[in-house]
């Protein structure tokens, strides 16, 4: 046992050195400059409705955060992975509404996404980006060219995208006047903090692998799950 506490220990003071860098990250995150948007796109809600982006600010919210889910029109599903953060997101949403504006966008048709919100009993606001260029503007959606060609032009350049659309989250600030602002985006592992899943499998000895040669790949939407 003593030589357990002496061990934890050690683990603790890298445990608060992590912790102060990724307060420092925070602090980096917050002074990057912002970009003003010049579309006011329109998604369309699972009830058929339209929302312009202006209109995803609620009174007295400045800030949005919209994470992009894989989901093209042509698939018959949405991305499992996707589905295993969206999940998480319902019991999130009421504490995030408290302070901010959330939403998740696909490309994929509103009848789709109101079929996949049932199903999964989601209680976030899902909107389809059809017909427009947001997901391609932020960094998230690819030509068929781009993919075969495996080209890295996903996440700043780092990789090539996976697919048709990319996994990620893009956040947005509208000032007194109503501009509208990017503040921030990020993509593939860079959205891992919004999986509670992984973060409480982290702390197990095995973390969040399966095997050593696999990351997350146990995962499937939830319904596919033996009971």
């Amino acid at each position: 046992e003593e030589e357990w506490v002496a061990a934890r220990k050690q683990l603790f003071e890298s445990e608060k050195s992590v912790m102060r860098a990724y307060q420092e990250l925070c602090a980096q995150r917050a002074a990057l400059p912002w970009h003003k948007v010049s579309k006011d796109y329109t998604f369309k809600n699972t009830d058929g409705s339209d929302f312009p982006l202006s209109s995803l600010f609620a009174e007295g919210k400045k800030e949005l955060i919209l994470v992009h889910f894989m989901f093209d029109d042509a698939w018959p599903n949405g991305c499992e992975f996707c589905s295993f953060w969206a999940d998480g997101y319902t019991s999130a949403y009421p504490h995030l509404k408290q302070r901010v504006n959330f939403a998740v966008v696909a490309a994929a048709n509103h009848e789709k996404l109101k079929a996949m919100k049932e199903t999964k009993a989601w209680g976030f606001p899902f909107l389809s980006a059809q017909g427009t260029t947001f997901n391609r503007d932020f960094g998230a959606e690819f030509t068929p060219e781009e993919v075969s060609s495996k080209a890295k032009v996903f996440n700043f350049g780092h990789t090539a995208p996976p697919a048709s659309q990319g996994m990620g989250a893009s956040v947005f600030y509208r000032d007194d006047s109503g501009d509208i602002f990017h503040t921030y985006s990020c993509y593939s592992r860079g959205i891992e903090l919004l999986n509670n899943v992984m973060t409480f499998l982290d702390l197990t000895p095995r973390g969040r692998y399966s095997s050593e040669s696999q990351f997350f790949r146990w995962a499937k939407h939830k319904e596919d799950y033996a009971a």
